[in-house]
């Protein structure tokens, strides 16, 4: 029988903590609610309907576990990153650390203490990590009028803006810029 001596909600396990957290976040997001509900397309059969992983207690808990097992000795907040960006519990645990570790690459400025905030960029696949980078870097280049573009310099000022808010590279501007890199080496 638990007390409530037994730490939060009765657990004393710092995995089961993370577990119980994870419930109070998920309980309380609006993003975890709407894939809660989620429903497929109205032709899905029920089986394939029920195979949403967020109406699936065990299954989540079993996911924030694994993921728990990578990041819990980390200063990574894994209830509110969760909370922030359900996707992520979609993808598995090995492909979330390795997008992490190249955030931490491709964003010296990057910790672990903003993952939760920007959680949203570690649904991006690597290549497309790189490129919103570069799109960055390019955008600070157009900022220099009259030519004579410092192209380390503008490096520098892309890694600075990148790492006081990670989450530029998931501004529109940014897509823009890709989408507009994209076209010019299609018509090349």
């Amino acid at each position: 029988m638990k007390s409530a001596g037994d730490g939060i909600d009765g657990v004393s396990t710092d995995e089961e903590k993370v577990v119980v957290r994870f419930w109070h976040h998920f309980g309380s997001s609006r993003k975890c609610a709407e894939k809660r509900a989620a429903k497929g397309t109205p032709h899905l059969k029920k089986e394939e309907d029920n195979n949403n992983v967020f109406r699936n207690p065990n299954e989540l808990e079993n996911r924030v576990r694994r993921l728990h097992k990578y990041l819990g000795r980390t200063t990574v907040d894994l209830p509110m990153t969760a909370a922030n960006c359900p996707e992520i519990l979609e993808v598995d645990a090995e492909t979330v650390v390795k997008r992490l570790m190249f955030l931490f690459q491709a964003v010296p400025a990057f910790n672990g203490s903003k993952v939760s905030k920007h959680a949203a960029l570690l649904v991006l696949e690597k290549e497309e990590v790189e490129r919103r980078v570069n799109a960055v870097v390019a955008l600070e280049e157009k900022k220099w009028v009259g030519g004579g573009v410092d192209k380390e310099y503008a490096k520098e000022c892309a890694k600075e803006r990148m790492g006081r808010n990670p989450s530029v590279l998931l501004l529109d501007s940014v897509t823009a810029q890709c989408n507009l890199e994209e076209k010019t080496v299609t018509h090349r």
